[in-house]
Order: structure tokens, then C-alpha cells, then sequence
């Protein structure tokens, strides 16, 4: 009977914590986008859906790509999933994200219909892992930023994360930088500037509007289409901010601007996960 009594305290004790962490990943009302990790290696552009490297995953995807959880549980997110789709016609796509309610009640879910005869360190594992991955979900969002432009139909979302390597100027941040076009007409991206800004508030660097980024011909994107740049950027100081324009024509050749909203650079301690990507090798600010 003890151990009965000690495995359901331990298991209040981690279905409060998840929850707890879950609050803060989402003050309020707000959803909730999933990031996934961010690796500084990747130069470049990639093209989805219709490219030839990868597809946008959905939010569900990556969700499950960022939590390493027992087959047991899984399967138990699955279901979950098919009874969402099922009840209320969810699809948890890339734009969609989730709410507060949706991760509690996944937590829920999955509390609820384990086996009671699981392990307790199986347990203890799956909830463990899935509080350091909110943790690091909430370090994600502190350096993220999202507009969207509903005249054209294009969202933009941006990235940072710290990386160990050595830079001239003290301090080495990669970035990623997601664009999607929503609209029903062809984009063609033409350019980009960014401001780069330290702790002090000075720019420490400004990167004009210019084709050179891409290393090739301007890409359009058809309806549905988008593209993920990754790169790099030096800075002195431990803390600062980037932010900027995408610069875009329509079909009929008229030249508009998106903002990128800043999104912050700080040097903190990254995930294991990151921290092994970035060990590959770093990118050059561009």
C-alpha cells in the first residue's frame, strides 16, 4: 500500500508541474506556436511544400518530434489527436498552434489512460522530459517574433538562438527566418534589410536591401508556398535585438515591404539538443 500511495503523490506531483509549466509557456489567451530546434549549420534557402528538402511540418509534428516519450504515451497523444479531429474537426496546422487548454487536456489525457501498472520511472521520465522541452519552448518564444501582412497574404516568423562558437565580436547568435505566402497570387522576393542592435541601443550593424543573401535568382512563391532562411550574426554585447523588412512584387511588378518584427538575441545556455546541431559548425551574419 505505500507504494501505491507514493506512485499517486508522484504522479500529482508531475501532472501539477507540467501544468505549471504550461501556464507560463502561455500568459493569457494567447496560442501557443511550437518552435522547433533551431540549427546553426543551415545556409540558405529551402523550399516547402512543393520544394525538394522538406515540407512545413504541422504543429502536432512537431510536437511530437520535440517530446522523446515512451511508446506508451505516444500512442496515447495519437488518440488524443484523433478524438480532437473527430469532436472538433481539428488539424493543429502550421498556423493553427495550440491553446493552453489543448496542451492541458492533452496532459490530462495522458495522465489519465497510462497503464496502471507502468513503471514509475517510466513516468518519471515522460513528464520529466516534457517539462524541460516547455522550458525550452519558453526560451524559444522569448526570442521569436511573427507578423503578418493581410493585404498579401504573407506571414513572417523569426528565431535566434545563442551558439558557443568563437566570434570576432564576442558573441554568435543564429537565426532562423520563416516566410509563407497565404495569399492566392505569386510573390516574388526580391530583398531584404535588417538592424541589428546591441544592449545599448546602437546598431551594431545594418544589412542593406540587396539579392546577394540568396546566392541565386529571386524565388516566387506560388499560393500555398514558403522558404526558411538561416543564418548568423556577431555581436558584441550578450544581449541585443534584430529586426527588419522582406521585400517583395506582386505579379503586376509592384514592389512592397513585410516587417520583420525584432526578435531578441540573448546568450543563454541552449538546449542539449541545439547545443549538438551548433557543435557541426556555425553561419556567417548575412
Amino acid at each position: 500500500l505505500p507504494s501505491v500511495v507514493m506512485k499517486s503523490s508522484l504522479v500529482r506531483t508531475l501532472y501539477r508541474s507540467i501544468l505549471k509549466e504550461i501556464r507560463v509557456l502561455s500568459p493569457g489567451t494567447a496560442w501557443i506556436h511550437l518552435h522547433e530546434p533551431l540549427d546553426s549549420t543551415k545556409v540558405g534557402w529551402k523550399w516547402f511544400p512543393g520544394g525538394k528538402l522538406r515540407t512545413l511540418p504541422t504543429q502536432f509534428e512537431v510536437l511530437e518530434g520535440l517530446l522523446p516519450l515512451g511508446e506508451k504515451s505516444r500512442e496515447l497523444m495519437r488518440a488524443w489527436k484523433e478524438s480532437q479531429h473527430r469532436e472538433h474537426a481539428r488539424e493543429f496546422a502550421e498556423g493553427e498552434g495550440f491553446s493552453r487548454s489543448d496542451l492541458a487536456n492533452l496532459t490530462r489525457f495522458i495522465f489519465k489512460n497510462q497503464d496502471p501498472g507502468a513503471p514509475v520511472q517510466d513516468l518519471f521520465d515522460d513528464a520529466l522530459n516534457t517539462i524541460k522541452a516547455a522550458s525550452d519552448q519558453r526560451t524559444k518564444s522569448e526570442c521569436s517574433s511573427f507578423n503578418t501582412d493581410d493585404e498579401h497574404g504573407l506571414s513572417v516568423r523569426a528565431m535566434s538562438c545563442y551558439s558557443p562558437h568563437e566570434s570576432e565580436d564576442g558573441h554568435l547568435f543564429a537565426y532562423r527566418v520563416t516566410v509563407k505566402n497565404n495569399g492566392p497570387t505569386p510573390l516574388k522576393l526580391v530583398g531584404r534589410h535588417w538592424y541589428i542592435i546591441d544592449s545599448e541601443g546602437k546598431i551594431s550593424a545594418e544589412l542593406p536591401d540587396n539579392l546577394k543573401f540568396l546566392g541565386s535568382e529571386a524565388p516566387a512563391l506560388q499560393s500555398g508556398q514558403g522558404l526558411e532562411y538561416h543564418s548568423g550574426v556577431d555581436l558584441s554585447t550578450d544581449f541585443g535585438k534584430m529586426g527588419g523588412f522582406m521585400y517583395f512584387e506582386d505579379e503586376d511588378g509592384e514592389r512592397f515591404h513585410v516587417n520583420v518584427e525584432p526578435f531578441s538575441l540573448k546568450a543563454f545556455n541552449q538546449t542539449s539538443a541545439d547545443t549538438k546541431d551548433q557543435d557541426q559548425g556555425h553561419a556567417t551574419g548575412m
